[in-house]
């Protein structure tokens, strides 16, 4: 254990943030990544505990006075109220699926845990973490809360890159493994990428437009494995249209609509770019009375490259044109430093009068430190065109 003398810069830090930047004081050269450090005032008073994070250029704050030690003992005491936030919001129980702990807003910076069911996820952002993920892990089987935990390490890149698995603790969880979500059953890969098949961030926003679609004609853009599509066709959609590059995630969103009952005749699966259908479609006039779009941050896939601050404008501007009278457009970002505002206020013609009719974020299981803007990523608006 190394012990670091920090300025009252860093202590004012400590106050609203979980890291520290390596610029608000000296770190010595000579302390490994994922070294302990003991974080203390010129008169020595203890201020925190942390783990040197070089690929973060950070200490990552994991413990105050008098809590101090970082052991099974700290993990429990973590997860204890990570799980008592969630269950107090009605989001725990058997097969469900949702956030256990989200990085610093569950007090513990750069480690996620996802559980579905009776398994989880612990994702470690950076190497450094990998010890704190592993205990995280333990406190999983000892609580009992699931039965294995798949152990990941995010690289960077984002679900390009994706995340290396690990570890598996525990039991190994099935390849195909079937979760709730309210109404609704999804299913999801845990052993993959990044992405697992299922958007648990997404929860209320499902929940919105199944609300909104009864009698609709709806089109899904970037739909991925269909999640969206599913709570559209529940909420008694006239006809769903899903559209994605990867014919793979359309297979698994047609299985999403058979695994919830729902008529396969109500929905279209098209394999496409969903620029160059875009304009295909308002070729031959198509029209829809709401029109989903939830793209990726960037994407290079076969082609057909997409980034969100290049390309997001023209392609609401296009969904614009296939909107019908009194249509609505649901839009999201999970892009940090991404205005969507602004991109609506640029792509959406003016002729068509857009009215903003709700806005919405993230759900009650991503908790995030209030001075931290950015890790409030997702936005989601809702507008009515004319």
């Amino acid at each position: 254990m190394t012990n670091l003398t920090v300025p009252s810069r860093v202590v004012q830090r400590l106050e609203r943030s979980c890291e520290v930047p390596f610029s608000l004081f000296a770190v010595p050269d000579s302390l490994t990544d994922g070294a302990m450090v003991l974080l203390q005032t010129p008169a020595f008073s203890t201020v925190a505990r942390g783990v040197v994070d070089r690929d973060a250029a950070c200490v990552r704050v994991l413990a105050w006075p008098p809590e101090l030690s970082i052991d099974a003992a700290w993990a429990d005491r973590r997860l204890e109220r990570a799980l008592t936030l969630r269950a107090a919001r009605g989001l725990t129980g058997p097969d469900r699926a949702f956030r256990l702990m989200n990085g610093a807003g569950d007090h513990v910076p750069g480690v996620l845990i996802d559980v579905y069911g009776a398994w989880a996820v612990v994702s470690a952002s950076t190497p450094a973490l990998r010890v704190v993920a592993d205990l995280l892990a333990h406190g999983l089987l000892d609580r009992r809360i699931a039965r294995g935990v798949v152990v990941k390490r995010r690289g960077r890149g984002g679900a390009a890159a994706g995340p290396a698995v690990d570890a598996v603790v525990g039991e190994t969880p099935p390849e195909r493994l079937v979760v709730r979500e309210g109404p609704w059953q999804f299913e999801v890969h845990l052993a993959t990428g990044v992405n697992v098949g299922l958007f648990t961030d997404m929860r209320d926003e499902r929940c919105r437009l199944a609300a909104m679609t009864a009698g609709r004609r709806v089109l899904n853009l970037f739909a991925y494995t269909g999640a969206l599509s599913v709570a559209a066709a529940s909420g008694g959609a006239a006809h769903v249209t899903s559209v994605d590059l990867s014919e793979g995630v359309l297979a698994w969103a047609r299985d999403h609509f058979a695994l919830n009952g729902l008529d396969a005749t109500t929905h279209t699966t098209v394999a496409a770019d969903v620029a160059t259908w875009l304009q295909q479609a308002a070729g031959e006039r198509a029209r829809f009375d709401v029109v989903l779009v939830d793209p990726p941050s960037y994407s290079a896939a076969r082609g057909a490259p997409f980034a969100i601050d290049r390309d997001y404008a023209p392609v609401i501007a296009a969904a614009c044109e296939l909107l019908a009278p009194d249509g609505d457009l649901w839009l999201a970002s999970n892009t940090r430093g991404f205005s969507l505002a602004g991109a609506v206020q640029a792509a959406v013609p003016a002729s068509r009068r857009p009215r903003l009719v709700a806005q919405g974020g993230l759900p009650a299981d991503y908790p995030t430190e209030p001075a931290d803007v950015e890790a409030r990523y997702l936005q989601t608006c809702l507008l009515r065109l004319l």
